[in-house]
């Protein structure tokens, strides 16, 4: 019976080890899709004050010019500026970047609850009887399933980008030494 018991909590073991990378790639996704769409955001916002800046000078160098020539080409890149200008703002205005990203950010917020969570069922899990980490396990995927039901999706880069962190930069990981260095002398190992 004992085998039998051993090898069904090993078995819940990779289950909720496998939960818990589902949930930290999810979490780092949404910790990339906010920054993205921060950048993005960023990124026309900068391009609005660019262009309203092509504009104005177009139209201010409409008055100062002396031929003709000058006149219509400041004209047309005033034109061209505001057009531009146009479609930005219209974009903008069908979409809300700010919000989504802080949409993502508060996701990230609530599966960072959960995924501590998860980290103190792992560290627990020896001292823990079958049932209460059935119990546990339950909770989570409910709190999980929760958080999931309300999210934004996330786009295919920020899946990428969280992949590249959390295998290649172990971006949500820390080394001894890292640890070290953040704890009071009197925790080092």
């Amino acid at each position: 019976m004992e085998e039998y018991d051993q090898d069904y909590r090993q078995k819940l073991l990779n289950q909720i080890e496998e939960q818990y990378g589902k949930l930290v790639y999810t979490y780092t996704c949404h910790l990339k899709e906010a920054s993205i769409l921060k950048n993005r955001l960023n990124k026309f916002n900068w391009a609005k004050i660019i262009f309203s800046a092509l504009s104005t000078g177009g139209s201010c160098s409409t008055i100062l010019v002396k031929t003709h020539l000058g006149v219509l080409v400041s004209a047309i890149m005033s034109a061209i500026t505001s057009a531009i200008l146009l479609i930005i703002n219209t974009y903008l205005k069908g979409v809300d970047l700010e919000g989504d990203a802080n949409i993502h950010i508060s996701t990230s917020n609530e599966l960072w609850k959960i995924r501590e969570e998860y980290i103190s069922l792992l560290t627990e899990f020896e001292i823990l009887s079958s049932k209460e980490i059935v119990k546990k396990r339950d909770d989570l995927t409910c709190k999980t399933a929760i958080v999931y039901s309300f999210q934004l999706q996330t786009s295919k880069k920020a899946y990428k980008l969280a992949k590249r962190a959390l295998k290649n930069d172990e971006e949500q990981f820390f080394t001894q030494d890292e640890i070290n260095v953040m704890l009071p002398r009197s925790l080092r190992k």
